[in-house]
């Protein structure tokens, strides 16, 4: 028995190698940086996204150190949807890097089959991790994530 007591198909795409997305302008950057296998199954039950990054590591905004708040942060991932070599249906931002803070962090997020890309995804499909980064200076330096896809196996 798998997720939610359930058996399920588990998939797991894995990249390990740094890349580091820079923004020079207020435009904002972005680098595809890891696509999940197609997914296996009917319906996805759930995806799970890892990361290991850091922002450029300072900051001029000392009351958002350390912090996370999504208004403030100037690099994060988002995840969207391919079906089959076209992108379709919104991105959805999964994590931010945490502010001004020079060390690798790792993260992980779940969503289950309530999110709407979940609720969405179909045979097929494959997951795509965006890494972004929008204002002067800022970076998003990535040395790892992952994709994990929970599907129910077809019958």
């Amino acid at each position: 028995m798998g997720l939610a007591g359930l058996d399920e198909i588990q998939v797991i795409t894995r990249r390990v190698q740094g890349v580091e997305v820079r923004a020079t302008s207020t435009a904002r950057v972005e680098q595809l940086y890891l696509t999940s296998a197609p997914i296996s199954g009917e319906p996805l039950i759930a995806l799970v996204v890892g990361t290991d990054s850091r922002d450029q590591g300072n900051t001029s905004t000392m009351e958002h150190h350390g912090t996370y708040a999504s208004e403030h942060s100037s690099s994060w991932f988002e995840v969207g949807l391919v079906h089959g070599e076209t992108e379709f249906g919104q991105r959805y931002r999964v994590q931010a890097n945490l502010h001004g803070v020079p060390n690798f962090t790792r993260h992980q997020n779940a969503w289950d089959a309530d999110h709407p890309l979940v609720a969405s995804a179909r045979r097929g499909d494959r997951v795509e991790l965006w890494a972004v980064a929008q204002n002067p200076n800022w970076l998003n330096v990535v040395r790892e994530a992952g994709i994990v896809t929970y599907t129910m196996p077809l019958v």
